[in-house]
């Protein structure tokens, strides 16, 4: 009966992992060898032509997830469109969710990760990127840049407010005014009882 116990135990912790555990509407499996080639469980290659004066959009891979009625108060209750599992069991690069944008013709605008809120809810906790790491992880890195010089703003938020620090409940952060042309150090930030805490003027003393 031990042996039972532990055997389901192990079964269960397995597919939490790996996400192995599920029931398919339609599965693809492959098992492949290494051969210097690229291979997939399913490739869709899809083109549109704009040259019609027509507007339109080419989505390769498009996915639908719904959810209704109220959750209970255990478990998991996720609803997720495109969902990306990596387990790397080697010494390799592994990503859950990977893109690439070949930009061959100059004009316009590329894109590698989009998010949008096409509608939201007041009440609900939005959030554009979410990083969760595990329980005990350590030295991790959140969000790495390579090759700076390549970018004219490796990061471009302007006037926007950003906490940095929380002392219990409270969050401190900072933000640009533009009519005094200094940045802004606020306890509290973003809610109701917030309070600036001081400023680093940044206009050569102009603003007033």
């Amino acid at each position: 009966m031990r042996y039972i116990l532990f055997l389901a135990l192990g079964l269960a912790f397995t597919a939490s992992a790996e996400n192995s555990a599920s029931q398919d509407q339609y599965k693809v499996t492959g098992q492949f060898n290494a051969d210097n080639s690229l291979h997939t469980g399913i490739k869709s290659d899809t083109s549109m032509d704009f040259s019609t004066g027509m507007a339109g959009a080419n989505f390769s891979m498009y996915g639908i997830a719904r959810g209704n009625g109220n959750p209970g108060n255990w478990g998991v209750h996720d609803i997720v469109g495109v969902h990306g599992t990596a387990v790397k069991n080697g010494a390799f690069w592994a990503a859950g969710i990977h893109c690439d944008v070949y930009d061959t013709v100059p004009g316009g605008t590329s894109v590698c990760l989009n998010v949008e809120f096409p509608q939201t809810q007041r009440g609900t906790y939005t959030i554009g990127i979410n990083m969760q790491p595990h329980t005990g992880a350590r030295d991790l890195v959140g969000m790495q840049i390579q090759s700076p010089e390549a970018f004219k703003y490796s990061l471009y938020i302007p006037n926007s407010s950003i906490a940095f620090g929380q002392v219990d409940t409270v969050p401190f952060g900072m933000r640009f005014n533009t009519s005094r042309q200094s940045l802004e150090f606020f306890r509290s930030i973003g809610k109701p009882d917030e309070t600036k805490v001081g400023e680093i003027k940044m206009d050569f003393g102009q603003a007033k």
